[in-house]
């Protein structure tokens, strides 16, 4: 005869929210529906609420309030701890480190109350059936067939002002770990046009300043002539997007036809959706005016 116990898995809540959570991770996030973000809440939900079940099933019900207090720490480490989270997805697979997933910590509340409320006692077989269960959904939480996209700085607005005699235009064109750069296109419309490119900077939302390199450039163009200019910012992304920068502005010192002007763009980063690969489809370039149609195009100036 099976040995009779109590379990906590051996309730339709916890069953439920395993079977929900295969069905999350397999199907729903790699299609990113309803969107990537609500797939990605769906299964932090549903993991931290079935974790500490699982742990205090396989031990024993007297560290229930342990299991739901690691769980919790462990769910902000991987969260919020860059060398924590390489670690485990050595072995677990790749986690996104995004501290707005914090929010999703308050259903432990709710495990530890069913946790609370005590079990029927079941056979042996129907115990290790739920468990089973249970720890497969679990340890397959990392969807293995997609790979993440990564947070892409973008301009927001005034990306298109006319400065002068200069029609100008700005868009990111790279964004990763060490910084971004930023595309200026300098369009001559009224005529010759002598532009003097100053100071370029960064200013993220927590306050640091990352100045463009290189910083100075000086550009003669005749009428409709239209000339590209690579900004790179080089500073720590990846460690700006853990600590939740989210935002900043890009300033730009320039004259045109001796006419001073300071050109600030508001920037966000941003991480859109998951896909199939690394690769992020180009920003659109902003649209030139109609004298473009027959002026000569530089390369972008390295």
């Amino acid at each position: 005869m099976s040995e009779v116990r109590p379990s906590p898995l051996l309730h339709p809540l916890p069953i439920a929210a395993a079977a929900l959570l295969l069905l999350n991770d397999h199907l729903l996030k790699p299609a990113a529906w309803p969107s990537a973000a609500v797939a990605g809440k769906l299964s932090d939900l549903c993991g931290l609420f079935v974790f500490p079940l699982l742990m205090t099933a396989i031990t024993r019900p007297r560290w229930a309030s342990v299991w739901v207090i690691a769980t919790g720490l462990a769910f902000a480490a991987l969260k919020l701890s860059p060398g924590f989270n390489r670690a485990v997805g050595v072995v677990w697979g790749g986690n996104a480190m995004d501290p707005g997933d914090l929010a999703c910590l308050p259903v432990l509340a709710l495990s530890w109350l069913h946790l609370q409320r005590g079990a029927a006692p079941a056979g042996a077989l129907r115990r290790a059936a739920a468990t089973a269960f249970i720890a497969v959904a679990c340890a397959a939480t990392p969807a293995p067939r997609y790979q993440r996209e990564f947070p892409f700085w973008e301009v927001t607005d005034n990306a298109t002002p006319v400065l002068g005699c200069a029609e100008t235009a700005a868009w990111v064109v790279k964004s990763g770990k060490t910084g971004l750069g930023l595309t200026v296109r300098l369009h001559a419309t009224g005529g010759a046009c002598t532009i003097d490119l100053g100071g370029a900077a960064l200013r993220l939302a927590d306050g640091t300043v990352v100045r463009g390199v290189p910083e100075r450039r000086h550009l003669d163009l005749a009428r409709c002539q239209i000339e590209h200019v690579y900004l790179p910012f080089l500073f720590d992304s990846e460690a700006a997007w853990n600590l939740g920068v989210r935002s900043g502005a890009i300033d730009l010192e320039l004259a045109t036809g001796g006419v001073a002007h300071t050109w600030s763009m508001p920037v966000r980063h941003v991480l859109r959706a998951y896909q199939s690969t690394h690769n992020t489809a180009p920003p659109p370039t902003p649209a030139l005016s109609a004298c473009a149609s027959d002026a000569p195009v530089k390369e972008m100036a390295k």
